[in-house]
């Protein structure tokens, strides 16, 4: 035995120990799974999501330590999501529309049972693995949640979103965050989802947290998200004929009064500055 080990080739070894190595740096990152724990609904549905946001969603934030009571209903949304899905259950998702709605649902569920399953937090931040590449490591890329008879994390899950190419998404998921969007208070729907998407955009835009007019120091101020994504906006503005920048994207979403301030300020130059991001746990006050 010791003869045919000693005529093997260095190189034979070589996958086991880069795979013995990938392992050390998966455990050591921190990746790991959220398992729902629970059987999936016979039929794919977001009503346990529904039923959710009607009991525990305010109108300041979330309600975690309801919904921590809540869990198993979110733990049974989120077996719906790794059991059924555009690959596993085609039939179910016939259309973009149908895809959309499933993802967007997905990372909303995948955000609050990543929250629930740490608490208490004050941040997603505060997830953390064993090493920390960089802020938000944990939460966005470690935790990995069953989606479509496979596992996903909530990075790789928006980055899919984003090549779908609409960039009101950004209105419609939710990062558990302050500076987020504030979380839509319905599962999104396959049949209303264009109007939801709408709706959505609108409200974010109208929100001073996301865009505002500062007369004092004569600049537009505008969420962080409009300058991380600002490629998905300009590309929806070029491919709907709003114009051609971000700043055209959120002109036109913004009501008729607003939208005017909004439009003289840019005429007269005034400069674009970017809000500091609060990463703080978008919690109720209940």
């Amino acid at each position: 035995m010791k003869e045919r080990l000693r005529r093997l080739k260095p190189w034979v070894f070589w996958p086991l120990i880069l795979g013995g190595l990938g392992w050390v740096v998966y455990g050591g990152l921190g990746f790991r799974r959220v398992d729902p724990q629970l059987a999936p609904p016979p039929r794919y549905t977001t009503e346990p999501l529904g039923r959710l946001l009607r009991a525990h969603l305010r109108s300041e934030g979330m309600d975690y330590e309801g919904l921590r009571r809540d869990e198993a209903r979110l733990r049974r949304q989120a077996a719906a999501f790794q059991a059924f899905g555009p690959q596993s259950t085609p039939e179910v998702f016939p259309n973009a529309a149908s895809r959309l709605a499933y993802e967007i649902n997905a990372y909303n569920t995948f955000v609050l049972l990543g929250v629930v399953t740490h608490m208490p937090i004050g941040s997603v931040r505060d997830v953390h693995g064993p090493i920390e590449p960089r802020a938000g490591f944990g939460f966005f890329y470690g935790l990995r949640f069953g989606l479509d008879g496979g596992w996903t994390n909530l990075y790789d899950l928006e980055v899919h979103l984003r090549e779908l190419g609409d960039a009101r998404i950004h209105a419609a998921i939710n990062c558990a965050s302050v500076s987020c969007p504030s979380l839509w208070p319905e599962p999104f729907d396959t049949d209303r989802l264009d109007a939801q998407l709408e709706s959505a955009t609108r409200r974010m835009v109208a929100d001073p947290r996301h865009v505002r007019i500062d007369v004092d120091r004569e600049a537009l101020v505008l969420s962080a998200i409009f300058d991380w994504y600002d490629a998905d906006f300009r590309a929806h503005a070029a491919r709907h004929g709003l114009g051609s920048t971000t700043l055209d994207f959120v002109a036109h979403y913004l009501d008729g009064e607003r939208r005017a301030r909004f439009e003289t300020a840019r005429s007269a130059g005034w400069p674009v500055r970017f809000a500091p991001y609060d990463w703080s746990l978008n919690r109720s006050s209940d």
